[in-house]
């Protein structure tokens, strides 16, 4: 099969290999259900079969635009194909068009990066895939050459990243309908990233004006992924524009994201296949080699419960009795030590009844959190209280609007009646030190009533700088 197209020759048609992934938030507003369908282009798969398992990573940035990421209606998808009992995802094959043939399916071409266009095509054709396709893929996208990291490295490489911190403080990032925080020491700089995401171009009305420069602090810090959800990773896409011709498109990524350590939990944990755009990341992390023997892939045991930190814990998320496992709930939760026996945590996508941490008995005092999913719907009976009267505060990282509606009111309202002090990244306001300022919603979260507040240092012009929310805890009755 050809591997692309003439200059001047557009494809018509291309035949893809789809992982059909079933959304199970409604779309806000009109209780519509959507389907994504990462796919890799067939002929694509017969070139990467070409290519050294070793250096797929390296050899894939070549390729033609092999990669399409496409998002249609359930009830449209559904009049084609038999959804499975008893899971959310499906291969297919598909049959792609620019235009339809008088009874395909319009599908919306997802973007990260700066992408803001929402192109559609059409899907004229679904057939079932044969378990030959599925093995090979299995084959292609087993994880070889990065073994299961060790409890001991990774504290290792967080802690030392920690070292001679002071004034520990967590930052959420203003990065519209996505998910990213830093673990900051007292020039704002981040030590540790929590999640490096960035919302699509469904969502990109919700990104801010001006693209923070989340990277741009000189040091490699590592990254925690809480889970593998684009939205708390596609920030390390430079670009993924949708090539008309081929029918396709093909992810660059920055160099800057990859040249550190990433801290994850196994994307096939849960027993969902890894679609082609996620594995296409990590081929790409699995290649960077950091130092001899090392990768910047560090993909926790499948058996682990949590890591102690020298400044926290790292948790990894169970759901209890009932509850199907999925990405969202089976991820990683960080908690972050203060003073006086504080402590802050960031859950990523997980409800409160997965992180066992909070029912265990503590002896530090809860003062501030990230919430669960950009403020969706979650268990209300389980959402903790903050340990003094009326003076924790949960941030929402939200981008509006959104299409999902979020933040839902009813966890608003759950956070309200423990007596949270609720604030949105999604609130941007000018800033005093970022040039001509630029509005943003970040916001830094604080342990230390007065510590140093370190100004935009040369970064402004990227609105890093994060606005401080003072928690003061003086004189405030501690809630029994």
């Amino acid at each position: 099969m050809g591997t692309g197209s003439n200059e001047n020759e557009s494809r018509k048609e291309r035949w893809f290999f789809a992982l059909a992934t079933f959304d199970e938030e409604p779309v806000d507003g009109d209780n519509r259900q959507y389907v994504t369908l990462d796919s890799l282009a067939e002929d694509g798969l017969y070139l990467l079969r070409e290519l050294p398992l070793r250096y797929l990573g390296r050899y894939v940035d070549e390729l033609p635009p092999q990669l399409l990421l496409l998002r249609c209606l359930r009830a449209d998808f559904s009049r084609h194909t038999k959804e499975p009992e008893g899971a959310n995802f499906l291969w297919l094959r598909v049959l792609v068009s620019a235009q339809s043939d008088g009874d395909g399916v319009p599908a919306e071409v997802v973007q990260y990066a700066d992408e803001v266009e929402v192109p559609t095509v059409w899907i004229n054709r679904f057939e079932p895939v044969g378990r030959g396709f599925v093995d090979h893929w299995e084959f292609l996208t087993e994880i070889r050459y990065t073994q299961p990291s060790t409890p001991s490295l990774v504290a290792g490489v967080l802690d030392h990243a920690m070292r001679d911190a002071d004034f520990v403080s967590v930052g959420v990032f203003d990065v519209g309908q996505g998910s990213c925080s830093a673990i900051l020491d007292e020039a704002c700089s981040p030590r540790v990233y929590y999640d490096l995401g960035w919302p699509a171009n469904f969502n990109g009305k919700s990104r801010p004006a001006h693209k923070p420069g989340i990277l741009d602090f000189g040091r490699a810090a590592p990254v925690i992924i809480s889970h593998w959800d684009m939205d708390h990773w596609a920030f390390a896409i430079e670009g993924m524009k949708y090539d008309r011709a081929e029918l396709a498109m093909r992810p660059v990524w920055k160099d800057e994201a990859l040249h550190r350590v990433w801290i994850a939990p196994n994307p096939r944990k849960t027993g969902h296949p890894v679609g082609p755009f996620l594995q296409s990341l990590l081929w790409a992390l699995e290649y960077e080699e950091l130092m001899p023997g090392i990768n910047a892939l560090q993909l926790l045991p499948d058996d682990l419960t949590y890591i102690d930190l020298t400044w926290g814990r790292l948790e990894v998320c169970e759901p209890p009795a009932g509850v199907e496992p999925n990405r969202n709930n089976t991820g990683l939760a960080l908690w972050v030590y203060g003073p006086e026996n504080q402590m802050m945590l960031l859950t990523g996508d997980a409800d409160f009844n997965c992180i066992a941490g909070l029912s265990a008995k503590r002896r530090r005092r809860l003062v501030g959190m990230v919430v669960p999913h950009h403020g969706a719907r979650v268990t209300a009976t389980d959402v903790p209280k903050p340990a003094f009267h009326e003076d924790g505060y949960a941030v929402v990282s939200v981008g509006g609007p959104n299409v999902y509606g979020h933040p839902k009111q009813d966890a608003i309202n759950s956070y309200l009646a423990k007596r949270w002090n609720v604030r949105y990244t999604k609130r941007r306001r000018p800033c005093q030190y970022c040039e001509d300022g630029r509005p943003h919603g970040n916001i830094r979260m604080l342990f230390d009533e007065n510590p140093p507040f370190g100004t935009c240092n040369g970064f402004g012009y990227d609105s890093i700088c994060l606005h401080p929310v003072s928690l003061e805890f003086e004189e405030i009755e501690e809630l029994e």
